[in-house]
């Protein structure tokens, strides 16, 4: 039992160590400079009016910006 158990272990150890190639990206997945920042920015004026909604405690401004299967887990 113990020589079975030591095998899987050998085994089990080689695969998991063992390199593999990563498979080929099947689409492109360049970021231009122009992309990020645009994408920053645009995260920048959503986190702002976020926090802008929140601020005001409009629970009807709030509602508007979420999607209807938004959870809020709290403690």
């Amino acid at each position: 039992m113990r020589r079975a158990f030591a095998g899987y272990t050998i085994i089990l150890l080689v695969v998991a160590c063992s390199t593999s190639t990563p498979a080929p990206a099947t689409r492109d997945t360049t970021v231009t400079t122009a992309d990020s920042a645009a994408r920053d920015a645009a995260a920048h004026q959503a986190h702002a009016a976020y926090v802008r909604v929140i601020n005001s405690n409009n629970i009807d401004s709030l509602a508007s910006m979420l999607k209807n299967d938004v959870v809020f887990l709290g403690k």
